[in-house]
């Protein structure tokens, strides 16, 4: 048997029937079908355009075509050999593209109206109008007095007009919403002013994020849901949105069950 495998002829056959079974795996020697459909040529058509401003002409399309072909057969190649693997940025891509289909297949059909008008009033917060107020005040500086709450008391407590220290604010605001308060003057404030009732006479003290204040409340009007022709592009955007997003999280959680996780 040692004699037989040490003959030269035999030796060149195995090494060529190996050869042949290497290169019939990875595909080499063989022909492989690139179909340019009329639809990749369309998106060559639209990438062009976008990019340049303008439809490429016949022979623009053709060597656009041609540069999509020999893209394909050196992506084609480089998976062949792996390169795709283990690769940070080609993962991401991958990841990437497919969230994408499986929320564009989570969106479906177009919502009805009915059911779009279910979802506008499921959600009253998204689309009301929030509770506003009007006011004034009259700030007192913590850092220029000792006590700048007992000085607001003080005055309130007065016969003449409430006067305090200088502000880089306007000294009143109209109609404006919890949040609009919070950014000027800080959460604490903006809580305790819309708690307060609307009176002529001031009101304090109340904290804010630079001292205390005087207020008085001279307006409030109440949240209130505007029509759902006015904010139906909206809805259907969030609506839309949310089944994305609900797409997504039953697509993560059915691979679960197919995956053992070790860490």
């Amino acid at each position: 048997m040692k004699r037989l495998f040490s003959e030269p002829l035999l030796q060149f056959g195995v090494v060529g029937v190996l050869l042949f079974l290497i290169f019939d795996w990875v595909g080499v020697g063989t022909t492989q079908e690139i179909v340019v459909t009329n639809a990749i040529r369309t998106t060559i058509a639209g990438d062009w355009q976008a990019q340049v401003g303008q439809v490429p002409t016949p022979g623009q399309l053709d060597n656009l075509v041609n540069r999509w072909v020999e893209d394909e057969m050196v992506f084609r190649e480089a998976r062949l050999r792996g390169l795709d693997e283990g690769d940070d940025i080609v993962r991401r891509r991958l990841v990437q593209k497919m969230r994408l289909l499986v929320e564009d297949e989570g969106v479906g059909p177009p919502a009805g109206e009915a059911e779009l008008r279910a979802f506008f009033a499921a959600n009253p917060g998204r689309y009301g109008e929030p509770d506003r107020v009007t006011f004034e005040h009259r700030f007192f500086s913590a850092n220029t007095r000792t006590d700048p709450a007992a000085d607001v008391v003080a005055a309130l407590a007065g016969d003449g007009p409430v006067e305090g220290d200088a502000f880089l604010l306007d000294q009143s605001f109209s109609r404006v919403s919890q949040q609009m308060a919070d950014r000027h003057f800080g959460q604490t404030f903006a809580k305790a002013l819309f708690s307060l009732p609307v009176e002529e006479s001031w009101q304090g003290p109340v904290e804010s994020a630079y001292g205390q204040h005087a207020v008085r409340v001279r307006e409030r009007i109440s949240a209130k849901l505007p029509p759902y022709s006015k904010v139906a592009a909206r809805v259907v955007a969030d609506y839309d949105n949310e089944r994305r997003v609900t797409a997504q999280n039953d697509f993560v959680e059915s691979l679960k069950s197919r995956y053992a996780v070790k860490r």
